[in-house]
């Protein structure tokens, strides 16, 4: 078994651990999912190279380090964006910009890799295994080199410089760990893989061996200052988003710091568009004058019931149930507000509905009771009828009967 061989391919799996394990850390993490791809590209970098020392013959040799050369070639950009992101807050560039900037080199050089080499013109057997020959034999590789050099110093110097200002006691700690490890390990890779080999001294590639350090590092500073692990910033934004009502958290002005998608979505906004808008804004005048303005002014900074109010939202106005609550510190001083906005549209919707629906039964009611009387009046008027036609009769048989006894007596009178 090869020595050189057989330390690449435990780094494979090191390295898969280590990402793995940050991942599940905080698996939302946009730091924890950088920290995992930057551990694979060191893991297919370590796993070609694995290959190189054992291969058969020239070409698999040259196949397989063409292979790690995803990982070399793609890890540099990782690393940036790890740097960018843990600087987010601090200061902050643009996403699509790095991705830009970064990437189209990327593309460029992973092709140049793939068609004709980089940084090798061949390879030659050694006790050690394959090793690769010559070095910075074009300008593509010093392309590379000068590309390598500005990523990973250049994002180096500016987490540095960020941190060091703005940074707390325990980040500047962080980075002192980091930029101490990065530096010794980047500056060995480049005098083991780049430099020596260009004077002729043709070494084993210790690139994915020496880039254990940096992981390491790295590792040290999440067990030691919780780095990658969720912060309370993390849980608290995933309770929020978790909450079915809209949540806003604005500062003592009433300007928006923060909002989930739930409050961003009725306001018809972005998350990222509604920071330092106002609130109030967004309320019925009435309710945002005794929410903020009146209540500050008189010295009231207390919790405001729910009560009502129309939000104005892009689409339109919105029915909400508003509550308010006080933020404050530690030592009791007021800090902001946190307003929470229940959507009662469905509720209002149902309410109306159940009017309708209950406006329907009374006009079915009445239209049933007026049809009852007008059949009660049909009745008592049929009963009535019948009653004078009884009558009628009555009145014709008590007069036949009298015309019958009249006869009767004439007739009496006659005879005698």
């Amino acid at each position: 078994m090869n020595l050189y061989s057989a330390i690449n391919q435990v780094l494979i799996f090191v390295y898969l651990f280590l990402g793995l394990r940050a991942l599940l850390f905080n698996p939302r993490g946009k730091i924890n999912k950088i920290f995992f791809f930057l551990n694979l590209c060191f893991s297919v970098w370590a796993f070609g190279s694995s290959f190189v020392y054992i291969s058969p013959d020239k070409a698999s040799a040259l196949f397989w380090f063409k292979f790690s050369s995803i990982g070399f070639i793609t890890f540099p950009f990782f690393l940036v964006m790890l740097f960018n992101n843990v600087i987010s807050k601090y200061i902050k560039f643009k996403t699509f910009i790095l991705h830009s900037i970064f990437i189209f080199p990327v593309i460029i050089f992973l092709y140049w890799s793939f068609s004709a080499g980089l940084f090798t013109t061949g390879f030659r057997l050694t006790l050690q295994g394959w090793q690769k020959t010559g070095s910075f034999s074009t300008w593509k590789d010093y392309a590379f080199l000068t590309y390598y050099i500005l990523t990973i110093i250049g994002s180096s110097v500016v987490y540095f410089l960020v941190i060091q200002k703005k940074g707390t006691k325990e980040e500047k700690k962080i980075m002192k760990v980091i930029s101490g490890i990065s530096v010794i390990a980047f500056a060995v890779i480049a005098v083991t893989n780049i430099f020596l080999p260009k004077y002729g001294y043709n070494l084993p590639t210790q690139g994915p061996i020496f880039t254990i350090l940096v992981v390491f590092g790295a590792w040290y500073v999440i067990e030691n200052y919780s780095f990658l692990k969720p912060t309370i910033e993390d849980v608290a934004k995933t309770t929020l988003e978790l909450i079915q009502d809209g949540v806003v958290i604005t500062d003592k002005e009433g300007k928006i710091i923060s909002a989930n998608k739930v409050a961003a979505k009725l306001l018809g906004y972005s998350n990222q568009d509604l920071p330092q808008k106002k609130l109030i804004d967004y309320i019925d005048k009435g309710a945002a004058e005794y929410a903020f303005w009146k209540r500050k002014e008189a010295g009231i900074i207390s919790a405001i019931k729910q009560s009502s109010v129309k939000l104005n939202g892009k689409s339109g106005q919105i029915s909400v149930n508003f509550s308010v609550s006080v933020l404050k510190d530690r030592s009791g001083f007021f800090e902001g507000y946190v307003a929470v906005l229940h959507d009662i549209r469905k509720i209002i919707m149902m309410q109306e509905q159940e009017l309708k629906n209950n406006k329907e039964i009374q006009e079915a009611y009445l239209l049933l009771k007026m049809e009852e009387m007008d059949l009660r009046n049909i009745q008592e008027k049929m009963i009535k009828e019948e009653l004078e036609m009884i009558t009628l009769k009555q009145n014709i048989n008590n007069e036949l009967l009298k015309s019958k006894k009249g006869t009767r007596y004439t007739e009496k009178r006659s005879l005698a």
